[in-house]
């Protein structure tokens, strides 16, 4: 083999490889969810915690307001997980969008919610209004 079909050859398998694992991690069948507060959905019967988020609970001062804006970002779209565990309380904890918007980066982006560095909130760091 040319070493210039090598390359292509390892190059295609590299991607196929981590769309693969993408594919994979990404629990794909999108979800009708509706929203408990500002960082927890519920998806059926599965309670789900955004992950490295922290919100105002509903009874303190911005927690009404951040229900309100998640369940404006989600709207009557599906909802795709990234499921990542569980938390204390029996929530699946996980990553989740709407299309290609995240939205734990949203909720931050508008101010709504904090990211929450004990799990992990360091990776929306770039989403801080």
């Amino acid at each position: 083999m040319k070493p210039q079909a090598l390359a292509a050859a390892v190059i295609a398998a590299s991607l196929a490889g981590a769309l693969g694992l993408w594919a994979a991690n990404s629990d794909s069948p999108k979800l009708r969810c509706t929203v408990t507060d500002g960082d927890t959905i519920r998806c059926g019967a599965e309670r789900v915690r955004l992950a490295a988020l922290n919100c105002p609970e509903l009874n303190h001062p911005g927690g009404l307001t951040a229900k309100i804006a998640l369940d404006r970002l989600i709207g009557s779209q599906p909802v795709r997980l990234e499921r990542i565990g569980t938390d204390r309380y029996g929530r699946t904890v996980a990553r989740a969008f709407v299309g290609r918007i995240d939205l734990a980066c949203e909720m931050i982006r508008g101010g709504y919610c904090r990211p929450y560095y004990r799990f992990g909130g360091a990776a929306y760091d770039h989403c801080r209004p």
